[in-house]
């Protein structure tokens, strides 16, 4: 057997194998496209493919729910003499982009950016923690403060 003969030969087997390729893909496509109306639909924008679309955006947001969850601040009440110095205590996650102390009276307890609590004369107040996130919700939590 010459070379051309063995080319011819694979040539020709190759042809045999393309065509019955063809038949069972067209066959089976054409299956596919007269199919029932359920394989049509799967093909199209139903509700499935839209669940999918939210669970893409699902994934690059954050649930700020359970955010809520994991930040904490303790203590919730502070209680001292005037002149005493306190610290409030707070817990975050890297969902938080900054933190801010407010007092409500400040002739009664000055809070620093740190919150460190200067207590300053008799009486009672609350701090106001802001927990400020990357879209721009924010978190609040209060500390009840009693200068004794």
């Amino acid at each position: 057997i010459s070379m051309t003969d063995i080319k011819g030969l694979l040539r020709d087997k190759d042809d045999e194998d393309s065509d019955d390729k063809n038949t069972g893909d067209d066959t089976s496509i054409s299956d596919d496209n007269n199919g029932s109306d359920t394989d049509t639909d799967t093909d199209t924008d139903d509700g499935e493919d839209e669940d999918d679309d939210d669970d893409e955006d699902d994934e690059d947001e954050i649930d700020y729910e359970s955010l809520k969850e994991e930040l904490s601040v303790s203590p919730s009440v502070i209680k001292g003499h005037k002149k005493n110095t306190k610290k409030i205590k707070v817990v975050t996650n890297e969902a938080v982009e900054r933190i801010t102390y407010t007092s409500a009276n400040k002739k009664i307890a000055k809070v620093t950016n740190n919150g460190k609590v200067k207590l300053l004369k008799k009486g009672k107040t609350k701090i106001t923690v802001r927990f400020y996130c990357g879209d721009g919700d924010v978190i609040s939590a209060k500390v009840t403060v009693k200068v004794v």
